[in-house]
Order: C-alpha cells, then structure tokens, then sequence
C-alpha cells in the first residue's frame, strides 16, 4: 500500500491570516493541487521565503502564510464554510 505522502494528494493554500490554516480561515485560497507531500513541502518554502506581503519576523525574514493539506480536507473545510453561510 503506498503511503499518502507518496500520492499527489496534497494541495498548497494561502491563509488570510499566518495563525489560521484551511480549517479555521473561509478566506483561505487555493494556489495549487495534484502534489505529492514533499513536494508541497518544498513549494510552501520557496514560497514563505519569498513572502514579503505578509507579516515580517524580528529579523526581517517572512512569517509564512502559505500552507498545505490533503485535497480531502481542503474540500471539507470549503463545504463547511459554504453551509455556515447558507444556515445562518
């Protein structure tokens, strides 16, 4: 059985907030999908290095605001928040 690291399940997004993840952030965009786990992991920090939009650490390096989940978790956390916002 292959692991799940090993399958191009994984998606990477960008949080609105660098203390959220795809759970707790409805604000949360997509920026790419169809990755293998180390691969989002080493998209993630090429792409935390680089961000200087965002909140700085002490040193002047980015605070990262991209992250990443299985594609699975993305869509149950997009679904939630579309019922919250429908049932309210």
């Amino acid at each position: 059985m292959e692991r799940i690291a090993d399958q191009p399940v994984f998606i990477i997004y960008k949080v609105t907030d660098w203390t959220k993840y795809c759970h707790n952030d409805s604000g949360a965009i997509l920026i790419q999908s169809g990755l293998k786990g180390w691969e989002a992991l080493q998209k993630i920090r090429e792409l935390n290095k680089n961000d200087y939009d965002g909140p700085l650490h002490s040193d002047g390096s980015p605070i990262g605001r991209y992250k990443y989940c299985t594609q699975k978790q993305w869509d149950k956390d997009r679904i939630q928040f579309m019922e919250q916002r429908l049932f309210k």
